[in-house]
Protein backbone atom coordinates (compact mmCIF):
# COMPACT_ATOMS: atom_id res chain seq x y z
CA UNK A 1 0.00 0.00 0.00
CA UNK A 2 1.75 3.36 -1.37
CA UNK A 3 2.20 5.71 1.97
CA UNK A 4 1.15 8.89 1.92
CA UNK A 5 4.02 12.06 1.31
CA UNK A 6 4.18 14.14 4.31
CA UNK A 7 1.35 17.09 4.48
CA UNK A 8 4.12 19.96 4.83
CA UNK A 9 2.24 22.24 2.86
CA UNK A 10 -0.56 21.90 5.13
CA UNK A 11 0.75 22.44 8.38
CA UNK A 12 2.83 25.59 6.04
CA UNK A 13 -0.36 26.52 5.63
CA UNK A 14 -1.73 26.97 8.68
CA UNK A 15 1.36 28.96 9.69
CA UNK A 16 0.68 31.08 7.20
CA UNK A 17 -2.68 32.05 7.98
CA UNK A 18 -2.17 31.99 11.89
CA UNK A 19 0.82 34.76 10.77
CA UNK A 20 -1.85 36.30 8.51
CA UNK A 21 -3.91 37.03 11.03
CA UNK A 22 -1.23 37.96 13.84
CA UNK A 23 -0.58 40.98 10.92
CA UNK A 24 -3.80 41.64 11.00
CA UNK A 25 -4.46 42.39 14.30
CA UNK A 26 -1.22 44.59 14.29
CA UNK A 27 -2.68 46.51 11.27
CA UNK A 28 -6.10 47.37 12.93
CA UNK A 29 -4.81 47.85 15.72
CA UNK A 30 -1.98 50.29 14.22
CA UNK A 31 -5.27 51.98 11.77
CA UNK A 32 -7.36 52.35 14.96
CA UNK A 33 -4.49 54.48 16.60
CA UNK A 34 -3.77 56.25 14.03
CA UNK A 35 -6.99 57.36 13.44
CA UNK A 36 -7.01 58.53 16.81
CA UNK A 37 -3.85 60.47 16.32
CA UNK A 38 -4.89 62.38 12.65
CA UNK A 39 -7.76 63.52 14.55
CA UNK A 40 -5.31 64.83 17.32
CA UNK A 41 -2.68 65.91 14.51
CA UNK A 42 -5.87 67.91 13.02
CA UNK A 43 -6.71 69.66 15.98
CA UNK A 44 -2.63 70.42 16.42
CA UNK A 45 -2.91 71.94 13.39
CA UNK A 46 -5.67 74.64 13.92
CA UNK A 47 -2.79 76.29 15.52
CA UNK A 48 -1.60 78.02 12.52
CA UNK A 49 -6.16 79.21 12.41
CA UNK A 50 -5.88 80.40 15.96
CA UNK A 51 -2.17 82.22 15.90
CA UNK A 52 -3.62 84.36 12.63
CA UNK A 53 -7.14 84.87 14.66
CA UNK A 54 -5.23 85.72 17.37
CA UNK A 55 -2.87 88.45 15.19
CA UNK A 56 -5.93 89.37 13.29
CA UNK A 57 -7.60 90.66 16.42
CA UNK A 58 -4.46 92.02 17.59
CA UNK A 59 -3.72 93.71 14.38
CA UNK A 60 -7.62 95.60 14.47
CA UNK A 61 -6.49 96.53 18.32
CA UNK A 62 -3.31 98.77 17.17
CA UNK A 63 -5.03 100.04 14.32
CA UNK A 64 -7.70 101.33 16.53
CA UNK A 65 -4.83 102.10 18.85
CA UNK A 66 -2.77 103.97 16.84
CA UNK A 67 -5.37 106.03 14.75
CA UNK A 68 -6.81 107.54 17.90
CA UNK A 69 -3.24 108.48 19.18
CA UNK A 70 -2.46 109.81 16.05
CA UNK A 71 -5.78 112.53 16.67
CA UNK A 72 -4.74 112.72 20.10
CA UNK A 73 -1.13 113.46 19.09
CA UNK A 74 -1.61 117.19 18.71
CA UNK A 75 -3.94 118.24 21.55
CA UNK A 76 -1.80 120.08 24.00
CA UNK A 77 -1.46 118.24 27.58
CA UNK A 78 -2.74 114.49 25.76
CA UNK A 79 -0.40 115.12 22.94
CA UNK A 80 2.41 114.83 25.90
CA UNK A 81 1.15 111.41 26.48
CA UNK A 82 0.17 110.32 23.31
CA UNK A 83 3.15 111.00 20.96
CA UNK A 84 5.34 108.55 22.52
CA UNK A 85 3.07 106.21 22.63
CA UNK A 86 1.56 106.37 19.37
CA UNK A 87 5.52 105.94 18.32
CA UNK A 88 5.63 102.45 20.15
CA UNK A 89 2.26 100.97 19.17
CA UNK A 90 3.41 102.20 15.60
CA UNK A 91 6.71 100.01 15.87
CA UNK A 92 4.23 97.17 17.75
CA UNK A 93 1.72 97.66 14.22
CA UNK A 94 3.97 97.14 11.95
CA UNK A 95 5.52 93.76 14.01
CA UNK A 96 1.95 92.35 14.35
CA UNK A 97 1.35 92.98 10.65
CA UNK A 98 4.79 91.35 9.11
CA UNK A 99 4.02 88.42 11.98
CA UNK A 100 0.34 87.88 10.61
CA UNK A 101 1.11 88.10 7.12
CA UNK A 102 4.05 85.19 7.18
CA UNK A 103 1.51 83.05 9.35
CA UNK A 104 -1.44 83.57 7.01
CA UNK A 105 0.80 82.19 4.21
CA UNK A 106 1.70 79.39 6.42
CA UNK A 107 -2.21 79.00 7.41
CA UNK A 108 -2.90 78.67 3.86
CA UNK A 109 -0.51 75.94 3.17
CA UNK A 110 -2.01 73.97 5.94
CA UNK A 111 -5.29 74.36 5.56
CA UNK A 112 -5.69 71.97 2.38
CA UNK A 113 -3.61 69.74 4.61
CA UNK A 114 -6.40 69.77 7.37
CA UNK A 115 -8.55 68.73 4.71
CA UNK A 116 -6.88 65.82 3.72
CA UNK A 117 -6.05 64.60 7.06
CA UNK A 118 -9.58 64.31 7.86
CA UNK A 119 -10.34 62.45 4.60
CA UNK A 120 -7.44 59.96 4.81
CA UNK A 121 -8.41 59.52 8.60
CA UNK A 122 -12.07 58.99 7.43
CA UNK A 123 -10.91 56.72 4.57
CA UNK A 124 -9.17 54.31 7.74
CA UNK A 125 -12.39 54.82 9.44
CA UNK A 126 -14.39 53.13 6.11
CA UNK A 127 -11.49 50.24 5.54
CA UNK A 128 -10.81 48.43 9.15
CA UNK A 129 -14.74 47.03 8.20
CA UNK A 130 -13.73 45.15 5.10
CA UNK A 131 -9.82 44.23 7.11
CA UNK A 132 -11.90 42.57 9.46
CA UNK A 133 -14.06 40.83 7.27
CA UNK A 134 -10.84 39.49 5.56
CA UNK A 135 -9.62 38.33 8.93
CA UNK A 136 -12.93 36.86 9.87
CA UNK A 137 -12.76 34.89 6.37
CA UNK A 138 -8.85 33.63 7.10
CA UNK A 139 -10.40 32.84 10.62
CA UNK A 140 -13.00 30.23 9.31
CA UNK A 141 -10.45 29.19 6.91
CA UNK A 142 -7.81 28.29 8.94
CA UNK A 143 -10.45 26.42 11.20
CA UNK A 144 -11.50 23.99 8.43
CA UNK A 145 -8.22 23.86 7.25
CA UNK A 146 -7.04 22.68 10.70
CA UNK A 147 -10.47 20.24 11.18
CA UNK A 148 -10.04 18.51 7.52
CA UNK A 149 -6.19 17.82 8.62
CA UNK A 150 -7.04 16.24 11.74
CA UNK A 151 -9.65 14.22 10.64
CA UNK A 152 -7.97 12.99 7.68
CA UNK A 153 -4.52 12.23 9.42
CA UNK A 154 -6.12 10.12 12.04
CA UNK A 155 -8.26 7.70 9.46
CA UNK A 156 -6.61 3.91 9.36
CA UNK A 157 -4.03 3.73 7.36
CA UNK A 158 -5.61 3.02 3.69
CA UNK A 159 -5.14 4.41 0.24
CA UNK A 160 -8.32 6.53 0.82
CA UNK A 161 -6.55 7.77 3.53
CA UNK A 162 -3.37 8.77 1.49
CA UNK A 163 -5.46 10.12 -1.42
CA UNK A 164 -7.12 12.46 0.98
CA UNK A 165 -4.09 13.51 2.33
CA UNK A 166 -1.85 13.94 -0.51
CA UNK A 167 -4.89 16.54 -2.14
CA UNK A 168 -5.43 18.43 1.03
CA UNK A 169 -1.19 18.67 0.70
CA UNK A 170 -1.40 19.90 -3.05
CA UNK A 171 -4.79 22.23 -2.39
CA UNK A 172 -2.49 23.81 0.87
CA UNK A 173 0.40 24.17 -1.43
CA UNK A 174 -2.48 26.62 -4.03
CA UNK A 175 -3.84 28.39 -1.21
CA UNK A 176 -0.07 29.15 0.91
CA UNK A 177 1.09 30.53 -2.88
CA UNK A 178 -2.38 32.55 -3.57
CA UNK A 179 -1.24 33.96 0.34
CA UNK A 180 2.22 35.28 -0.53
CA UNK A 181 0.55 39.11 -2.28
CA UNK A 182 -2.17 39.78 1.01
CA UNK A 183 0.69 38.95 3.05
CA UNK A 184 3.28 41.80 1.43
CA UNK A 185 0.18 43.87 1.17
CA UNK A 186 -0.15 43.92 4.76
CA UNK A 187 3.24 44.03 5.36
CA UNK A 188 3.85 47.23 3.50
CA UNK A 189 1.03 49.05 4.87
CA UNK A 190 1.79 48.27 8.46
CA UNK A 191 5.30 49.90 7.69
CA UNK A 192 3.79 52.89 6.21
CA UNK A 193 0.85 53.18 8.46
CA UNK A 194 4.11 52.88 11.42
CA UNK A 195 6.08 55.60 9.35
CA UNK A 196 2.85 58.21 9.30
CA UNK A 197 2.47 57.40 13.44
CA UNK A 198 6.28 58.52 13.86
CA UNK A 199 5.56 61.36 11.39
CA UNK A 200 2.66 62.67 13.58
CA UNK A 201 4.61 62.35 16.56
CA UNK A 202 6.91 65.08 14.91
CA UNK A 203 4.51 67.52 13.29
CA UNK A 204 2.26 67.28 17.22
CA UNK A 205 5.73 68.42 18.85
CA UNK A 206 5.75 71.16 16.57
CA UNK A 207 2.31 72.20 16.71
CA UNK A 208 3.06 72.16 21.02
CA UNK A 209 6.32 74.46 20.30
CA UNK A 210 3.91 76.88 18.06
CA UNK A 211 1.51 76.88 20.81
CA UNK A 212 4.04 78.72 22.93
CA UNK A 213 3.44 81.88 21.41
CA UNK A 214 -0.27 81.93 21.67
CA UNK A 215 0.19 82.92 25.28
CA UNK A 216 2.38 86.16 24.84
CA UNK A 217 -0.24 87.04 21.81
CA UNK A 218 -2.87 86.67 24.15
CA UNK A 219 -1.04 89.28 26.21
CA UNK A 220 -0.34 91.67 23.79
CA UNK A 221 -3.94 91.38 22.86
CA UNK A 222 -5.05 91.89 26.53
CA UNK A 223 -2.63 94.57 27.02
CA UNK A 224 -4.18 96.67 23.78
CA UNK A 225 -7.73 95.90 24.21
CA UNK A 226 -7.38 97.61 28.00
CA UNK A 227 -5.29 100.88 26.12
CA UNK A 228 -7.58 100.94 23.44
CA UNK A 229 -10.21 101.02 25.91
CA UNK A 230 -9.12 103.50 27.78
CA UNK A 231 -7.98 105.73 24.73
CA UNK A 232 -11.96 105.47 23.76
CA UNK A 233 -12.35 106.66 27.01
CA UNK A 234 -10.14 109.49 26.58
CA UNK A 235 -11.89 110.35 23.75
CA UNK A 236 -15.21 110.58 25.38
CA UNK A 237 -13.81 112.55 27.69
CA UNK A 238 -12.87 114.95 25.11
CA UNK A 239 -16.33 115.72 24.26
CA UNK A 240 -17.24 116.19 27.69
CA UNK A 241 -18.70 119.93 28.47
CA UNK A 242 -17.33 121.63 32.08
CA UNK A 243 -19.08 124.51 33.16
CA UNK A 244 -17.54 127.06 35.15
CA UNK A 245 -19.32 129.87 37.26
CA UNK A 246 -17.85 132.99 37.06
CA UNK A 247 -20.46 135.39 38.83
CA UNK A 248 -22.73 137.19 36.92
CA UNK A 249 -21.89 134.86 33.70
CA UNK A 250 -20.75 130.93 33.09
CA UNK A 251 -17.89 129.42 31.03
CA UNK A 252 -18.68 126.13 29.29
CA UNK A 253 -16.27 124.17 26.94
CA UNK A 254 -15.59 120.78 25.69
CA UNK A 255 -12.09 119.49 27.70
CA UNK A 256 -10.98 119.13 24.17
CA UNK A 257 -11.62 122.34 23.20
CA UNK A 258 -10.25 123.73 26.72
CA UNK A 259 -7.12 121.90 25.62
CA UNK A 260 -6.82 123.70 22.66
CA UNK A 261 -8.54 127.33 23.86
CA UNK A 262 -6.48 130.59 24.25
CA UNK A 263 -4.71 131.92 27.24
CA UNK A 264 -7.37 134.92 27.44
CA UNK A 265 -10.38 132.31 27.05
CA UNK A 266 -12.54 133.78 30.28
CA UNK A 267 -12.21 130.69 33.37
CA UNK A 268 -9.35 128.71 31.44
CA UNK A 269 -7.02 128.46 34.31
CA UNK A 270 -10.36 126.86 36.51
CA UNK A 271 -11.55 124.95 33.24
CA UNK A 272 -8.02 123.34 32.58
CA UNK A 273 -7.43 122.49 36.35
CA UNK A 274 -10.83 120.77 35.98
CA UNK A 275 -9.98 118.88 32.89
CA UNK A 276 -6.51 118.00 34.10
CA UNK A 277 -8.16 116.24 37.34
CA UNK A 278 -10.22 114.05 34.91
CA UNK A 279 -7.58 113.31 32.15
CA UNK A 280 -4.65 112.11 34.56
CA UNK A 281 -5.73 108.89 35.64
CA UNK A 282 -7.23 108.02 32.21
CA UNK A 283 -3.47 109.25 30.54
CA UNK A 284 -1.58 107.21 33.25
CA UNK A 285 -3.37 104.27 32.14
CA UNK A 286 -2.19 104.40 29.08
CA UNK A 287 1.51 102.68 29.66
CA UNK A 288 2.29 99.51 27.77
CA UNK A 289 3.23 96.61 29.65
CA UNK A 290 3.98 94.42 26.94
CA UNK A 291 5.91 96.19 23.69
CA UNK A 292 6.75 93.06 21.45
CA UNK A 293 5.53 89.11 21.03
CA UNK A 294 8.78 86.89 21.91
CA UNK A 295 9.05 84.19 20.11
CA UNK A 296 7.24 85.10 16.90
CA UNK A 297 9.95 84.58 14.22
CA UNK A 298 11.24 81.46 15.47
CA UNK A 299 7.90 79.64 16.21
CA UNK A 300 6.41 80.88 12.55
CA UNK A 301 9.75 79.12 11.30
CA UNK A 302 8.29 75.64 12.95
CA UNK A 303 5.06 76.27 11.20
CA UNK A 304 7.18 76.18 7.97
CA UNK A 305 8.82 73.16 9.07
CA UNK A 306 4.87 71.41 10.18
CA UNK A 307 3.75 72.57 6.19
CA UNK A 308 7.17 70.42 4.69
CA UNK A 309 6.51 67.27 7.10
CA UNK A 310 2.73 67.80 5.76
CA UNK A 311 3.46 66.69 2.38
CA UNK A 312 5.47 63.69 3.38
CA UNK A 313 2.47 62.38 5.14
CA UNK A 314 0.35 63.09 1.70
CA UNK A 315 3.41 60.99 -0.08
CA UNK A 316 2.67 57.95 2.26
CA UNK A 317 -1.05 58.46 2.52
CA UNK A 318 -1.32 57.46 -1.01
CA UNK A 319 0.80 54.77 -0.42
CA UNK A 320 -1.29 52.98 2.11
CA UNK A 321 -4.27 53.80 -0.03
CA UNK A 322 -3.23 51.74 -3.01
CA UNK A 323 -2.10 48.89 0.07
CA UNK A 324 -5.41 48.58 1.57
CA UNK A 325 -7.04 48.80 -1.36
CA UNK A 326 -5.33 45.94 -2.99
CA UNK A 327 -5.73 43.63 -0.29
CA UNK A 328 -9.72 44.61 0.89
CA UNK A 329 -10.31 44.12 -3.41
CA UNK A 330 -8.33 42.33 -5.85
CA UNK A 331 -6.65 40.36 -3.43
CA UNK A 332 -9.94 39.71 -1.71
CA UNK A 333 -9.52 35.75 -0.31
CA UNK A 334 -13.58 35.71 -0.68
CA UNK A 335 -13.30 35.94 -4.40
CA UNK A 336 -9.69 34.47 -4.78
CA UNK A 337 -9.29 32.07 -2.38
CA UNK A 338 -10.63 28.62 -2.74
CA UNK A 339 -12.11 26.42 0.04
CA UNK A 340 -11.12 23.30 1.06
CA UNK A 341 -13.37 20.70 0.36
CA UNK A 342 -12.00 17.11 1.04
Amino acid sequence: MRMSKNNNKTVQLLDTYQKFLSDIDKLVSIQKKLKDILFQLEQSLLISRRLLNKLNKLYTLVFAANAILLALSPIPYVGAVAKPLQKIVGKIKSLVSEARNRVKRIENKIKPHRKKLAEFREYITQMIQPIVKVENFITEEKKLLNISYEANKNLPKSRYKNLLLDRLNNTSGVLDGMMTTPMELISNATNTLSEIQILTKQIDELCDLVATVIKPVVEMTDELDRVTGNLKNLNTELDRTLTVNLGVTRSSLSIGGILKSASGTPGINLLIKMAEEILAPILGSLGLKVVKIPGVEGRVSDLEKVSEKLDVIDGLKKSVQEQLTALTTKENPQTNFKSIDV
